[in-house]
């Protein structure tokens, strides 16, 4: 009992004396020198300046409770220290996480030691981005689990090495790498500014492309970021800072980040921070169209990385021109960007059709609003009647140039015919240009021309070649299924709706010539009135 008596005496006055024992085993600095990084961000050392918000590594305590070992079979100590057993020396390093925030996280990285010979002296050396920005010294008297706790100032990638040299001098070291962060959050005042120099028209088509074209070369943060579950290292960005999920995924968010600064209502234009989401409704307020839509510019288009047909990936179209497609998207390659895409790309899933919001929120009147859908296979096919004729975007001279069809003769698709105004437009392919031609700046033979003449398109493409025909003789041809269209008077047959004489009729073989070509196109039946087309030869 005595005995007893005296172990706890002699344990008490080892604790009270713990401390300033602890001080004196610190070699070395007490604090790391000041760092920071200078304009070409690599880390400068300033020993001749003190620190302002540095936490210098402690001296090394025991862990309480079991350590972790490198042999889990040796004995360890109640105090947290194994036994000496003797045996290689061996020192194992261990961060409580790989990642960090400077001035807000401190790394915290526990030294496990066994082997060799006590006392040991162990060192620590911190390096940042390859500089050298803090070491420090400390002697321990036994084996064990010892905890380093080390504040990094700036972010960067930090490599922490301890080093162990027992008492015969034997010396084994070990590293590990942890990711520091630093907080790099902007406001709204840098918002604001960011978008200054979008000149706003109240058409939302043109201010989500003037917004979007402001914040081109915009980067994810690399100095501000976390580490998730997976590892994934995932940057700031002010879109997501702006819709509350500042580490999140980003293209949606990019997305209603402009029409915030576009001024784009929020319950007329949805905003969504998932894609799929942000397609489902644009779908429930009747403005999502699939892949044959053919979008303009301030339209949202919809990508599918996967192959999977699921939207994974959405961007504003900037652009059309011809069978291409222009876009800005954000989260392309962690940046704000443009790129160019087919119309008929495999990855565009589908688009959002922003006239079509703009319509419901009585912007636009119904004829601009009009949607265009591109069909599978072509109804006919034009000449351009001049040089230098023009594709556009809607079936309007005012609407937006897409391509010029230089030379006369130029032969195109046609994909569909628009009527709803007083001049006929033809939405025709050009090589792989799509667009808007005026039907007076083609000579346009349409397959139900081939069937009323009784011809295959080839057959009536051929014809065309051959005898460069007028709109006239065209429209003469069209109608040709009998004398509705057309009054013969004397030896001529004259289109009523201009009142010109077309062709040319003898009475005595009942044939047809073209006034014009000088070639017999038709045989008419003077006691039925019936028209038969002549098939070119």
């Amino acid at each position: 009992m005595k005995k007893l008596l005296c172990m706890l005496v002699a344990m008490s006055l080892m604790l009270s004396l713990a401390p300033a024992m602890g001080e004196g085993l610190v070699k070395g600095p007490p604090t790391p020198p000041p760092y920071s990084r200078n304009e070409d961000g690599v880390v400068v050392v300033d020993t001749g300046r003190t620190p302002v918000v540095v936490t210098p590594v402690s001296t090394p305590t025991p862990r309480p409770g079991k350590p972790v070992a490198v042999n889990p079979d040796e004995p360890v100590l109640s105090g947290g220290a194994m036994v000496d057993m003797g045996g290689v020396l061996m020192v194992d390093i261990v961060s409580a996480s790989d990642f960090a925030r400077a001035k807000e996280s401190p790394i915290t990285l526990t030294a496990n030691v066994s082997g060799g010979q006590k006392p040991y002296t162990l060192s620590l050396t911190v390096k940042n981005d390859g500089v050298e920005v803090h070491s420090v010294t400390s002697t321990v008297s036994a084996a064990g689990a010892w905890v380093f706790t080390y504040q990094p100032v700036i972010g960067g990638k930090h490599v922490l090495e301890v080093s162990v040299t027992d008492a015969s001098g034997e010396e084994k070291a070990d590293e590990t790498t942890v990711s520091v962060s630093e907080n790099a959050a902007e406001g709204k005042n840098v918002w604001k500014k960011s978008v200054s120099a979008a000149k706003l028209t109240g058409d939302w088509r043109k201010d989500l492309v003037a917004i979007a074209q402001t914040q081109i070369g915009y980067r994810e943060s690399s100095v501000d970021f976390i580490v998730d579950e997976e590892g994934v290292k995932r940057g700031y960005t002010r879109y997501g800072d702006w819709y509350g999920s500042m580490y999140g995924e980003w293209c949606s968010t990019f997305i209603a980040f402009c029409c915030e600064y576009a001024n784009i209502p929020k319950g007329l234009f949805p905003r969504a921070a998932l894609v799929g989401d942000l397609m489902d409704k644009l779908d429930d307020m009747g403005a999502g169209e699939d892949y044959r839509y053919l979008p303009m510019a301030g339209d949202i288009v919809f990508f599918s990385t996967e192959g999977d047909y699921a939207p994974e990936h959405v961007g504003i179209v900037e652009n059309v021109s011809g069978s291409s497609i222009y876009t800005i998207e954000g989260n392309s390659s962690n940046q704000v960007r443009r790129r160019e895409y087919a119309l008929n790309a495999d990855e565009i899933v589908g688009y959002g059709n922003v006239t079509a919001l703009m319509k419901q929120a009585g912007l636009i009147a119904e004829k601009e609003a009009q949607t265009i859908v591109i069909p599978d296979e072509a109804i006919g096919v034009g000449y351009t009647m001049k040089a230098d004729v023009n594709m556009r975007v809607q079936p309007s001279s005012e609407s937006a140039f897409v391509k010029r069809i230089s030379d006369k003769g130029s032969e195109v698709s046609i994909l569909m015919a628009d009527e709803s105004t007083a001049e006929t437009w033809y939405f025709v392919q050009y090589k792989d240009n799509l667009g808007y031609v005026r039907g007076d700046l083609l000579q346009v033979a349409l397959l139900s021309t081939a069937q009323a003449m009784g011809l295959s398109m080839d057959e009536l493409n051929a014809w065309i070649s051959e005898v460069n025909p007028t709109d006239e003789m065209i429209t003469r041809a069209q109608a040709a299924g009998g004398l509705d269209m057309l009054v013969l008077e004397g030896e001529y047959l004259i289109y009523v709706r201009t009142g010109k004489p077309m062709a040319s009729y003898n009475s005595q073989t009942g044939l047809i010539t073209d006034m014009e070509t000088g070639l017999v196109v038709a045989m008419l039946d003077a006691a039925t009135g019936a028209i038969t087309p002549a098939v070119p030869q």
